[in-house]
């Protein structure tokens, strides 16, 4: 961030500690957790932009007698800002709650001179990732980085006018809404989905009479194979590194991190040439790939002819499989699949083990409606977060241009 560039657009570059009445942080003594109480907020709890903390990962209370000694020295209020400060670096979100909370040691509180400053527009600037970069960079530290409160109040950031300020606060929080929104509407078809799935894979479509099978009920036109007796599994190889010769651009070569929340696989970060593909085994469009070591489970299928890496076990299915179905069947099975795997370092299922799995196979026609079903839930999914993505490159573009002053805001219709 070039601040000689900012001064000349009229914007003043100004310490933290000179637009805030006080710095502070969280305990440093962990307290005494109790089942019910007063929330205590970790880093984990902070959730830039939202209205509400985080709390589906951690979820502490402590007493109201311990909250009542630690607000003493650290009060947080309705308009402040919190900041992480040890392990993720630079994560800012005004409290909007209503009710009272205790902070740990890894959270910073900033009182902000609201004369000054918009504590909407200072969360934006905060997260701006050169600010956050400038933070990481001033974090002691090789494994546990921590950001000190001295260097909290030393960070320089770009100020416009308070006004300009709250414009720009309302134009990115527009974003940020339109972000939220889509993310619940995620979250709600994500539901959807898996309450589809666990329907569609134990009942099917129309059944009124069921049968208990070794993996549980299911209709009795139904049966229970083996992924070996579905199509021929395939494990995959790495054609070696050190040949020049076996890396282009003409055969995707599939990884597990090329796996992605969409049901294809369309995209690889390495291809390997024509003479690379023999050395490994080339698998047809819409085999079957599950990851068989380390993140077992994880399920895609191809959409072209490619290889993959020995991590994965791949179904060329037969004729009267539907391989979108066992792409669904596996997806919910999946932690099933890795209780297979065992309980070791790196978990593993050895091809000879996958082909065993049980899995139920309804009849061809019923397999393709699951699946036709399943795939109009996905394609939903997709089209979602397709938007999710285009609002988040919209924000981003909008905080570089924004947050420095190269785009500037009317202000009652002045520039």
């Amino acid at each position: 961030m070039k601040y000689d560039e900012i001064r000349k657009r009229g914007w003043k570059i100004l310490k933290l500690k000179d637009i805030c009445i006080q710095i502070t942080d969280g305990t440093h003594k962990t307290p005494n957790y109790v089942e019910k109480g007063t929330p205590f907020i970790s880093t984990q709890n902070l959730k830039p932009f939202s209205k509400t903390f985080d709390f589906s990962q951690y979820k502490k209370f402590i007493s109201q007698e311990e909250h009542n000694f630690l607000i003493k020295r650290c009060n947080p209020e309705k308009g402040d800002i919190l900041l992480s400060k040890c392990g993720t670096i630079g994560r800012a979100q005004v409290v909007r709650v209503d009710y009272t909370f205790s902070l740990f040691v890894g959270v910073a509180l900033l009182k902000l001179n609201k004369k000054e400053v918009s504590c909407d527009f200072l969360e934006q600037l905060l997260n701006f990732p050169p600010i956050v970069k400038k933070m990481k960079r001033s974090s002691p530290g090789s494994t546990r980085k921590t950001l000190t409160i001295r260097a909290i109040e030393n960070l320089l950031l770009p100020l416009p006018p308070l006004p300009e300020q709250k414009k720009i606060a309302e134009i990115l929080g527009s974003v940020d809404e339109a972000i939220e929104i889509t993310d619940k509407e995620i979250e709600k078809v994500e539901r959807l989905k898996k309450g589809l799935m666990q329907e569609l894979l134990t009942r099917g479509i129309g059944h009124k009479k069921f049968k208990k099978t070794e993996i549980g009920i299911i209709p009795e036109e139904w049966e229970v194979v083996r992924i070996g007796n579905i199509g021929n599994v395939v494990t995959g190889t790495t054609p070696s590194t050190k040949i020049i010769e076996y890396w282009g651009t003409d055969i995707p070569f599939v990884t597990p991190s090329d796996f992605k929340k969409t049901k294809y696989v369309k995209f690889t970060e390495r291809k390997v040439s024509k003479t690379g593909a023999k050395i490994g085994k080339l698998i047809p469009p819409k085999s079957v790939m599950v990851v068989c070591i380390a993140s077992v489970g994880e399920v895609s299928l191809a959409s072209s002819m490619c290889i993959t890496n020995q991590q994965i076990n791949s179904i060329v299915c037969k004729e009267n499989i539907d391989p979108e179905y066992i792409y669904y069947v596996l997806s919910g099975r999946k932690g099933i699949l890795q209780s297979w795997a065992g309980i070791t370092t790196t978990p593993i299922i050895k091809k000879s083990l996958f082909e065993k799995f049980p899995i139920p196979l309804p009849p061809l026609p019923e397999q393709g409606k699951i699946a036709e079903i399943l795939s109009g839930v996905d394609e939903l999914l997709e089209t979602l977060r397709n938007r999710k993505g285009q609002l988040q490159r919209l924000k981003k573009g909008l905080m570089e241009d924004l947050l420095t002053g190269k785009r500037r805001v009317k202000i009652n219709g002045n520039p």
